[in-house]
């Protein structure tokens, strides 16, 4: 009876296919809880959807992003100084390739990267 059921399921799936099970077993997909909406836990939670599962990701600032954030500070005319965004926390993209979710959403935003030498952030040059 055994096997029947294999020769029956490799006739459904192909002599060299690997026999489809559901998901879970055909049960609901756990939940599973992401603490923090960095881009790791963001990363985390977007792989583990892709893959079924049910995500709630916890964060406990008031917007998402961890460590990166950019601040826009207002023009100083009296210093001569003028308006400018600023990055607060994580200010280097380690990695400029399409594993790296700051660089992909950089890259989908038009958002240019400073990828030279140092290139901690456009103007910084070679020394920084």
């Amino acid at each position: 009876e055994e096997e029947e059921e294999e020769e029956e399921t490799k006739t459904q799936n192909g002599p060299s296919e690997v026999p489809r099970v559901p998901p879970w077993g055909g049960r609901d997909p756990p939940t599973v809880t992401v603490i923090g909406a960095g881009p790791a836990g963001l990363s985390a939670a977007k792989l583990l959807q892709n893959h079924g599962l049910k995500v709630v990701v916890l964060e406990s600032r008031d917007r998402t992003g961890g460590r990166c954030c950019s601040y826009d500070m207002k023009a100083l005319p009296e210093h001569d100084l003028p308006a400018i965004t600023v990055d607060l926390g994580a200010a280097y993209v380690h990695g400029c390739h399409t594993f790296n979710v700051l660089y992909v959403i950089a890259q989908e935003n038009k958002i240019k990267l400073d990828q030279s030498g140092g290139g901690y952030s456009a103007g910084w040059g070679e020394n920084a």
